[in-house]
């Protein structure tokens, strides 16, 4: 949605260049940007997108266009100016600040966009039940859940679903050292979260394991060191043929698939334990889903469209009973759909919760959030389905995002393998506190209350260090860094929401519409500009699903606001009709600012 003015210009810059240009062009095609600095103008209209369609290069095009352009017909645009292949037009910013104020404080979705709305499913997080989550499911679920808050605030259709890894190899692995070593353990005889609990039996089986393989190559008189390549995967696989935990992992898979009345009781109950630790997980961070999956339940429609495949000759069975699919059409090698001892593959999951997915939404497009070491892996999957008969599996898309580490030293898991997500928000939050107290912002906070602030700093620091680069960059985590209250951090966001909301507080500011407004500053000027930038934005980062450009807004429209409030007075400003405007304009940073974090997933306390 636009204000007024911004709208009517819309308009009126398409009835112009299709009257010039005689192209059919809808308002939707108008897109605006901040004009350079060394050009004279405010905002700019690039002119690209009609090249191919004139048959002309862009600065011509912007050329005819600035030569015919009566500004009179232009709502509050004093000048026009051709510069490269813009369109720059220079606006009478007093008159479209209270426009724009009114507009800004009043609607009620300011970042919705003019297009069609489409029904879009998004998965994100997607954790294993042998482990609790980590530091890359905290990029997941923080970049899933931003993603999904644009596209809803651009005016999509969002629904949000997360997809439990609950059977499997690896599952049983867990299983199996519980049942071997556990003693009957649960998370109230130990006071372990459940995930913490089961994933130290998962971490347990790989020690033993590791050990095994250890005496295995010792009695062979092998160093693996030493081996090629290739000599050392035959070794490893003969290690494997004859391991003992392998065998009973893999016997103990083929007893849940054949529905083992026993060691599907104890599969329930430790499930159980561990989706009681994610959901404790989720809240803590604020993650939300409109509804979860479970492969246990998906995997057989997977294994059912592969039966039907097989019948009608879509995939072929091998001699020793695997059932494959040829993809030499896609240029992909072929994929195998389930082994020889009639067991599922992930591949055939996938197929499974796909078709289970459109059934259940007949969506416009379903959006996996996936590291991108899986591309390859969904590149198969949306051709197995295309090749399949399924036309809308072209509306499948991976959105991959980069690794995410931490600088040496940092943080210790309790594994010591992977950050865990408990962790990592507990020790940001305790350097959060420290940083309160060093700068003295306890205020008259109570212990709790500053716990709180806290919290909600440790929040902000985590996600938009995550969320300031774009997904597809693998980035290190700092925590210190993260905190920095002075540093392109979430904190110095929150820190500038709370200073306007104390000037807004102290003032007891209630906003009049169509106030009258005289723009004398170049700081004010600035900031207006940059509001007028917001709705474009959200709309931009949704359609590329990239929330740093969001984050990165944020942070430009927070930097300006705190030079506004730096070089100008606004509670003492010179008269009562200056207060009010600078107050105005701080009450529009603030709502904006606030809405934007929000849409990050980013806690706005409103003292720091």
């Amino acid at each position: 949605m636009e204000s007024n003015f911004q709208l009517k210009l819309r308009e009126e810059l398409t009835l112009l260049i299709n009257r010039t240009l005689t192209q059919n062009l809808t308002t939707a095609d108008i897109r605006f940007d901040r004009s350079p600095e060394e050009v004279s103008g405010d905002l700019a209209f690039g002119c690209f997108p009609l090249a191919k369609l004139a048959r002309r290069a862009p600065n011509q095009i912007a050329a005819q266009l600035a030569a015919q352009t009566d500004c009179a017909l232009l709502p509050g645009v004093t000048a026009v100016s051709a510069s490269g292949g813009y369109l720059n037009l220079t606006l009478d910013l007093s008159s479209w600040l209270p426009d724009t104020i009114d507009f800004l404080l009043s609607c009620e979705q300011p970042e919705k966009g003019s297009l069609p709305p489409r029904k879009v499913v998004i998965e994100y997080s997607s954790p294993n039940t042998n482990k609790p989550q980590h530091l890359g499911h905290v990029r997941n679920n923080v970049l899933g859940q931003a993603v999904a808050n644009l596209l809803s605030a651009a005016g999509d259709e969002v629904i949000r679903v997360n997809l439990i890894n609950d059977r499997g190899i690896h599952i049983c692995k867990s299983m199996l050292t519980w049942i071997k070593l556990g003693e009957g353990e649960t998370p109230e005889t130990t006071g372990e979260k459940g995930d913490h609990l089961v994933g130290r039996y998962y971490v347990r089986f790989e020690t033993e394991i590791k050990l095994e393989r250890k005496r295995f190559f010792a009695a062979a008189g092998i160093d693996p060191q030493q081996l090629a390549a290739d000599e050392l995967v035959k070794r490893e696989q003969d290690f494997l043929a004859q391991s003992s935990w392998q065998q009973e992992a893999e016997e103990l898979l083929l007893r849940w698939e054949a529905g083992d009345k026993e060691l599907l009781d104890i599969w329930r109950t430790m499930n159980s334990w561990v989706l009681a630790g994610f959901d404790q997980t989720y809240s803590r961070y604020g993650i939300t889903f409109d509804r979860t999956y479970f492969e246990s339940e998906t995997y057989l429609s997977g294994r059912n469209e592969i039966e039907s495949a097989l019948q009608a000759g879509l995939v072929q069975r091998r001699e020793d009973g695997s059932i494959w699919i040829s993809l030499a059409e896609e240029e992909l090698e072929d994929k195998l759909l389930q082994r020889s001892n009639g067991t599922s593959v992930y591949i055939t999951q996938d197929v499974g919760t796909a078709l289970q997915r459109y059934e259940d939404y007949h969506f416009d497009r379903l959006i996996y959030v996936v590291g991108n070491e899986q591309r390859y892996h969904f590149r198969v999957l949306i051709a197995i389905l295309r090749q399949l008969g399924h036309t809308w599996a072209d509306n499948l898309e991976h959105l991959a995002y980069g690794m995410v580490n931490l600088p040496e030293g940092k943080l210790k898991s309790r594994e010591g393998t992977a950050v865990d997500a408990d962790d990592l928000l507990q020790a940001v939050k305790q350097a959060a506190r420290q940083v309160m107290e060093a700068s003295n912002r306890r205020h008259d906070f109570s212990e709790q209350e500053a716990d709180q602030v806290a919290e909600a700093l440790g929040l902000g620091a985590i996600k938009y260090y995550l969320l300031r680069v774009s997904a597809n960059q693998d980035l290190q985590y700092d925590p210190e860094r993260s905190v920095d209250l002075n540093g392109t951090t979430g904190p110095y966001l929150q820190y500038a929401y709370s200073r306007m909301t104390s000037l807004l507080r102290k003032s007891a500011f209630n906003h009049q519409p169509q106030m009258t407004f005289e723009l004398d500053s170049a700081i004010e000027k600035e900031l207006l500009l940059k509001l007028l930038e917001y709705a474009g934005v959200v709309q931009l980062a949704a359609q590329q699903r990239n929330p740093s450009r969001l984050a990165q807004y944020l942070y430009e429209l927070a930097r300006i606001f705190n030079r506004f409030w730096h070089d100008l007075p606004v509670l003492k400003a010179e008269s009562s009709d200056i207060r009010e405007q600078r107050l105005a304009l701080t009450a529009a940073c603030q709502r904006i600012l606030q809405r934007g974090l929000h849409l990050l997933g980013i806690p706005t306390p409103e003292k720091i």
